[in-house]
């Protein structure tokens, strides 16, 4: 009996160390996972192992780095669009689970590849908009694992990645050649801020198709002021065409003070604040040749300034009443050429007049109108004979 109370005291002894250090962890995990919920970021956890972080757009300090580290064992990393740079890169050391590392848009450079040679199972690289050149690629070539890397509006040529192609076992590369530093400056800091940032560079450079389309998305979450966003902006439309999407009517001042707009796209914002409908006035300033609407109904008063876009070719609502005041406006409208009706309802459609030219009318949506108003519309949008 004694022989036997002596075992259990010692195994007993033995499992408190474990439970101590099990409850350590499981404590470091939380303090990590509030400190990046406290940054603006996510983790998501499966089966008690952590899948990934995101931290994309938050601008991390040193110290809040040495907070984060007990979640080394992460797999998929996302820092897009956030303050990382050379130095910050040295914090990845130890992540030797990690396999998939986003880095768009952030401060590293070709210096700062080296610490990724830390990161023995890294298999997928994202570095769209880095300072990254052919100097870089040299150090790529030195990953062993690396079979993906993304190198889209970087400084790499068509010399870097032939380069990469021949000496590394990297399988898929997507890449083109960023237009200039000023543009790459410009996609930067807006991505830092919050704003969503994309090209058609790596398109345009495979089939030779120009100019440049530049994607810039406005959110709630976007936190540039709009002094902030005017200059580099204005460098992307005057360097390609812009693409302009804003959700909420918080950036609608900016459109008169944008040179060149290719299509804009306004919606209500996703998280259900109000919608300012008289902000749409400035559309009346702009030059554009797509608009999309896409908010609560509006006031026939309101809906006609859309019809005052300089240069607009193409026009598309979304769930409108369009009345005969609408529908005179819109077919008056000196360059229309198309009109994209979705979800609409017309009103007094006995009083709509033709259309001066001839002009395409598309409809969808689940509560199209009816077919017989549909056909009249589009006799509507042909001259009279």
């Amino acid at each position: 009996m004694i022989k036997t109370w002596a075992l259990l005291s010692a195994f007993t002894f033995l499992l408190l160390p474990v439970g101590c250090q099990a409850n350590d962890a499981s404590e470091r995990l939380e303090t990590a996972r509030e400190e990046v919920a406290r940054l603006g970021g996510t983790v998501e956890v499966y089966n008690g192992h952590i899948q990934s972080i995101s931290l994309e757009g938050c601008n991390l300090s040193s110290a809040d780095w040495d907070k984060i580290l007990p979640l080394k064992g992460v797999i998929w990393l996302q820092l897009n669009g956030s303050n990382v740079n050379d130095e910050a890169l040295r914090h990845l050391e130890g992540c030797v689970n990690l396999e998939n590392l986003e880095l768009g848009h952030t401060d590293v450079t070709d210096v700062g590849l080296g610490a990724l040679d830390n990161l023995p199972r890294l298999n997928r690289l994202w570095l769209r908009g880095c300072q990254v050149s052919d100097k870089g690629v040299e150090t790529l070539k030195s990953i062993d694992e690396l079979e993906v890397v993304v190198l889209i509006d970087t400084f790499v040529t068509t010399e870097g990645i032939e380069r990469l192609k021949s000496d590394s076992q990297i399988e898929s590369i997507l890449w083109s050649t960023v237009q200039s530093k000023e543009v790459s400056r410009s996609m930067t800091a807006l991505a830092q801020g919050g704003a969503h940032v994309s090209s058609t560079s790596e398109f345009a450079r495979k089939e030779n198709e120009y100019p440049i389309l530049y994607r810039v998305r406005l959110t709630p979450q976007t936190k540039l002021p709009a002094t902030k966003i005017e200059k580099p902006i204005n460098i992307l439309a005057t360097a390609g065409d812009l693409s302009l999407t804003l959700e909420g009517h918080r950036y609608m001042p900016l459109l008169p003070k944008i040179k060149r707009i290719k299509d804009v796209y306004i919606q209500a914002s996703e998280e259900g604040s109000p919608f300012d409908s008289t902000a749409l006035k400035n559309l009346e300033s702009v030059q554009a040749e797509e608009v999309y609407l896409v908010v609560p109904k509006l006031s026939p008063e309101i809906l006609t300034t859309a019809t005052k876009v300089n240069g607009l070719r193409r026009l598309n609502l979304d769930d409108q009443v369009i009345s005969p005041q609408v529908w005179q406006a819109i077919v008056q409208t000196p360059e229309l050429e198309t009109i994209g009706l979705y979800n609409c309802e017309f009103k007094g459609i006995e009083q709509f007049i033709h259309a001066p030219r001839q002009l395409t009318v598309t409809f969808s949506g689940a509560d199209t109108a009816p077919e017989d108003e549909r056909k009249r519309i589009e006799e509507l949008a042909l001259p009279v004979k």
